[in-house]
């Protein structure tokens, strides 16, 4: 009774300065979308400013057909029936959101190449014909790729599709139509994992200002080296691109890639490190070098790492730091890593989530059917990260022994009550979301919980956060699948008084 009593006393309070009285923290909404063999989600406003709907696709079954249904918000709610229905065109391979002056669009890559469909009837017209990757669709989903972006910061999508050959680039003009396409010399990256198992994927590609000149730049990473292509005033970019060594061994372009190469290696005797990210995590205006290093001495002694090298420009030429400015380390397995302003004071901070691996931890799952790992959070002084964490939040891993399912907590940083301090949004187990609320001093959140009952998903995965009611602040969208039961579920933020 106490411990209720606290909490809707901490709800009141909340809420009298950052709501209207009366209103929940966030409204729930939840349709089910019935059965599938895969089923994907997208957003957007197809009818007009500040009106979001919400697109699920579906693939029933192997050679059956495939459909999306569109279900709007409103009234701070999802809808619980599709407003439209329609049938995908068999050779649509992936499918973006595109936005333009006139609102945004559903758009389809293909063979043929990009394609706009029209959420009124599921009918195709060309957008522009360029060379794919793509050489059929694959039966068993619908891809979801970004392969239209805004690469000048004029608020519309801009091609952006990997070839055999090139990277094809084509600028949108105001009235939707898109300028000649370009093509950068960057070429797929080629794995051959068997005699007759060949496959071909896109390098890592980033598209920000390094250097605070107001322009876009893009980097591409080439596994030993980057590419950077700088962009004209008219959205072109330049040829040839710069070539800029990082000056330190990156042995794996992603955490995939270096989890296949751990399994493969003598873990007694493994150290590989991992590209991360490209960042202005100090702010100083120039994009910085982010990477993870794994160490392993042993199937349960493992170390990782965050190491942060500093960006520099030297006339037009950036350059990296060959020793890192700062690091986070930890003993034991750091698995995410989050870049957010949780101070609000305009440097970048991380939250990371660790797990120290040891017999005792296993015996513990096998006992109890869980596992705890720590969400560690670290504030930026001056360009440097402490050794060891401001504060240090537990979390629940749970298992399922039987089925042999495991379920991953989400957690997430974002002002859901509303008054620009971040929260911190906890997933406990099935069926509560957990809501600690910011504080504006050195503990940085409240420790005792806003609990909220409701459904939550099995994998991290599966919640996005976005404005679904142009409301200018994050709401929840969540794809939840309960043994082949899916449905959607969406958090709305309150507005504010």
């Amino acid at each position: 009774m106490l411990k209720g009593l606290t909490q809707l006393m901490m709800l009141i309070a909340i809420l009298g300065s950052s709501a209207h009285a009366g209103e929940p923290l966030i409204q729930v909404s939840r349709v089910d979308t019935g059965r599938a063999l895969t089923q994907s989600l997208l957003h957007g406003s197809f009818v007009g400013p500040n009106q979001m709907e919400v697109v699920v696709v579906d693939v029933p079954g192997r050679g059956q057909s495939r459909q999306a249904r569109i279900y709007p918000i409103r009234q701070q709610r999802i809808a619980s029936q599709a407003s439209v229905a329609f049938q995908l065109d068999h050779q649509v391979a992936a499918l973006d959101i595109a936005s333009s002056d006139n609102g945004d669009l559903l758009a389809a890559l293909t063979p043929k190449g990009v394609f706009v469909i029209n959420p009124a009837d599921g009918s195709m017209r060309n957008l522009l014909s360029v060379t794919t990757m793509v050489r059929g669709a694959d039966e068993r989903q619908v891809l979801l790729q970004d392969f239209l972006r805004d690469l000048n910061n004029d608020g519309r999508s801009d091609l952006f599709v990997q070839g055999f050959s090139s990277m094809q680039v084509a600028i949108q003009r105001p009235d939707g139509s898109f300028g000649p396409v370009s093509h950068l010399p960057v070429s797929p990256i080629v794995n051959v994992s068997s005699e007759y198992v060949i496959s071909y994927r896109s390098p890592r590609m980033y598209v920000k200002d390094v250097d605070d000149d107001g322009q876009l730049e893009m980097m591409v990473w080439m596994r030993d080296h980057f590419l950077l292509f700088r962009q004209q005033a008219s959205g072109v970019f330049t040829l040839p691109p710069q070539r800029i060594e990082p000056g330190i061994r990156i042995s794996f372009d992603d955490v995939e890639e270096m989890s296949m190469g751990i399994t493969e290696e003598d873990q007694t005797e493994f150290s590989g490190r991992v590209l991360h990210d490209l960042t202005d995590y100090d702010g100083d205006g120039v994009v910085d070098l982010v990477t993870m290093v794994v160490k392993s001495l042993g199937v349960f002694k493992k170390q990782t790492r965050y190491e942060f090298y500093r960006g520099h420009v030297d006339g037009k030429t950036l350059r990296f730091d060959r020793v890192p400015a700062t690091e986070v380390a930890s003993d034991g397995i750091q698995f995410a890593m989050l870049e957010t302003d949780i101070d609000r004071d305009g440097a970048s901070d991380i939250m990371v989530s660790s797990v120290e691996i040891g017999i005792g931890k296993i015996l513990r799952a096998l006992l109890t059917g869980s596992v705890n790992f720590d969400l560690g959070f670290y504030r930026q002084q001056g360009g440097i990260f402490a050794s060891r964490p401001d504060i240090v939040r537990e979390v629940t891993i749970t298992f399922d022994f039987g089925s042999g399912d495991a379920l991953y907590p989400f957690t997430l940083v974002t002002d859901i009550v509303g008054d620009a301090q971040p929260d911190l949004l906890v997933q406990e187990g099935e069926g509560r979301l957990n809501v600690f609320p910011g504080r504006q001093d050195d503990r940085l959140f409240e420790r005792k919980p806003i609990e909220m009952e409701m459904v939550m998903p099995d994998e991290p995965e599966q919640v996005q956060l976005t404005d679904l009611n142009g409301d200018g602040r994050d709401d929840l969208l969540m794809h939840l699948d309960k043994n082949g039961q899916r449905s959607v579920q969406v958090l709305l933020t309150s507005l504010g008084p």
